[in-house]
């Protein structure tokens, strides 16, 4: 008779664990997919920094963003797949993430397109508004070395910066500029010097400038609006007060995105609405404001010059 035995530990067999995270809790398995996106998340910011170097409008952003999340949640499924014990993704997660990644791409190119067609722009109107101010400064160099009247508006002469600049092409004071470089960024140049008094121009201008700090800017975009003689007395570059929000957004050229200026000695640059401030506007200018005048260009065809005004003598 065989003696009895004694009971032995009943042991379970140990199953592997299912590969795409079957069993798992859904808390695990979303940790183990947003962990490796939280490693990416310098990528936003590097990407941010590089776009930065193009201009960005409202629609432009849905791209970015398109792009920074496909390339993060790919990578993060990748990564998330390699390492041992995390949550291998399936097949639906890694089609959802191919499908963001591919959109992202097609939306790619149009955001580096338009910010290259707007860079385009506003380095073109650099280059005008130069030449516009460097051919004022020729010609009131020459006139006042004369004993002629100035180039420069005078305060309480002109209504708007078309007038303004109507006149002096009507008159030739301006060698080799055309209507078409008081326009772009989206403003259609005005046919005849005549039609730039109503329509036409990209550039307001300082009234008075003659006598202005070299730093002041005399000419600037027109999507910078409700400026003041008051504005230009000077800024404390210690406390600048931002100006971002005197942009207007549905304003040519440039909306609220961007402003571009050319300062009176001649120096042009693209101040972006993040960095708009007073104190960078003006870049260390002060001025009397009651020897200024704000002539803003016109939107539309609301204004034109008359008759009389066209036939009168010098600017």
């Amino acid at each position: 008779m065989n003696p009895p035995t004694e009971p032995t530990e009943r042991t379970e067999s140990i199953e592997p664990e299912p590969r795409h995270g079957r069993g798992r809790s859904f808390a695990k398995r979303l940790g183990a997919v947003l962990g490796p996106l939280f490693l990416f998340v310098g990528l936003p910011v590097a990407l941010r920094a590089l776009f930065e170097r193009v201009s960005i409008s409202e629609f432009d952003v849905i791209g970015q963003f398109g792009l920074v999340l496909g390339i993060s949640a790919m990578a993060g499924l990748l990564v998330a797949g390699r390492l041992r014990g995390w949550y291998v993704p399936g097949v639906k997660e890694l089609l959802v993430a191919l499908a963001i990644v591919m959109l992202s791409f097609v939306a790619l190119p149009c955001v580096l397109t338009r910010g290259r067609i707007e860079r385009g722009q506003h380095v073109r109107l650099e280059n005008n508004g130069r030449i516009v101010v460097g051919q004022i400064l020729a010609a009131d160099a020459e006139r006042t070395g004369k004993g002629e009247h100035s180039v420069w508006p005078s305060v309480g002469k002109y209504d708007s910066a078309n007038a303004y600049f109507s006149k002096l092409l009507a008159k030739g004071v301006l060698s080799g500029v055309s209507t078409a470089m008081f326009a772009g960024g989206g403003v259609e140049a005005a046919g005849w010097p005549d039609d730039l008094g109503r329509h036409g121009s990209s550039w307001s201008v300082l009234a008075g400038a003659g006598g202005a700090h070299p730093a002041t800017p005399v000419l600037w975009t027109r999507n910078l609006r409700g400026l003041r003689p008051g504005d230009f007395a000077g800024a404390d570059p210690k406390r600048p007060r931002p100006w971002s929000d005197r942009l207007a957004p549905g304003e040519s050229p440039f909306g609220d995105r961007l402003v571009v200026l050319v300062r009176r000695d001649g120096r042009a640059e693209t101040i972006r609405a993040r960095d708009l401030t007073d104190a960078a506007f003006l870049g260390g200018a002060t001025n009397d404001p009651a020897a200024l005048e704000v002539l803003e260009a016109l939107a539309d065809e609301t204004h034109a010059e008359s008759a009389e005004e066209a036939k009168k003598g010098t600017p």
